[in-house]
């Protein structure tokens, strides 16, 4: 695997759709220092300081099956509190579709994109991780945290960590069944069981997280006691315990 290093870039994920545009060959890893321009879902900002955080990206043909498509973040997200764990012994949840998130705070940010250069499709998964950040902006500093604020990794430790999460993505995807991954990824879920809300044609909707499907989907509970299943969007959560 091709390994491409920057102090500091606009983005990981646009890096990697250069590289790609020019003809790189896949997969290959971008690792970056800072950013000033890391993109979340929604076309959000990532907040990505210097020194502080491990940014990087993963540029992979992509898959043929649909199904290993639409997994893709989920398998990422399993594939780096994995990593997170082995290395680092900390345990992170997942809240669906995309955060990493340690007690109440998120750490970590998933972002998946597809995109066609020269009639084939790649795609390309940037992963934001909060080490030890611990100044945020204001509009962040409620929701946002970092795995500890005494971890100093190495560039070289920062490197490492990157190509686990990496090469565990790329293991995942030629895996025979995702469903022992959709296990992993259930058991650790911080909105199963959680009050949440999200948003619909209709506005604003309030639920109770019941599950989460072999296929990535949320299982709702609306207050009327109907079930209904969410592919995609992003939720809310209230983390005290219904």
């Amino acid at each position: 695997m091709k390994i491409y290093e920057y102090e500091q870039i606009d983005s990981t994920n646009e890096e990697a759709r250069r590289k790609a545009a020019s003809g790189a060959s896949t997969p290959a890893l971008f690792i970056a220092g800072s950013q000033s321009a890391g993109r979340g879902r929604m076309g959000r900002s990532f907040f990505s300081p210097s020194g502080t955080g491990l940014y990087a990206s993963l540029l992979i043909d992509a898959p043929a099956d649909t199904d290993r498509m639409v997994l893709l973040t989920a398998l990422t997200a399993v594939a780096a509190t994995d990593a997170i764990k082995d290395r680092l012994g900390i345990e992170l949840d997942i809240k669906w579709v995309n955060d990493l998130y340690l007690g109440s705070k998120k750490v970590s940010g998933i972002l998946a994109e597809s995109f066609v250069c020269d009639g084939k499709r790649y795609v390309v998964i940037g992963i934001g991780i909060n080490l030890c950040t611990e100044q945020f902006p204001k509009e962040l500093e409620q929701k946002a945290g970092s795995l500890n604020g005494s971890l100093r990794l190495t560039k070289e430790q920062k490197r490492e960590l990157a190509l686990d999460v990496a090469q565990r993505v790329i293991e995942a995807l030629h895996s025979e069944s995702f469903q022992i991954i959709m296990q992993k990824y259930r058991s650790r879920s911080c909105v199963i069981g959680k009050k949440i809300t999200y948003i619909s044609g209709a506005g604003e909707v309030s639920a109770t997280a019941i599950d989460i499907t072999d296929s990535g989907a949320l299982v709702v509970m609306l207050s009327d006691g109907s079930y209904t299943e969410i592919s995609s969007g992003e939720i809310s959560i209230f983390f005290k315990e219904v």
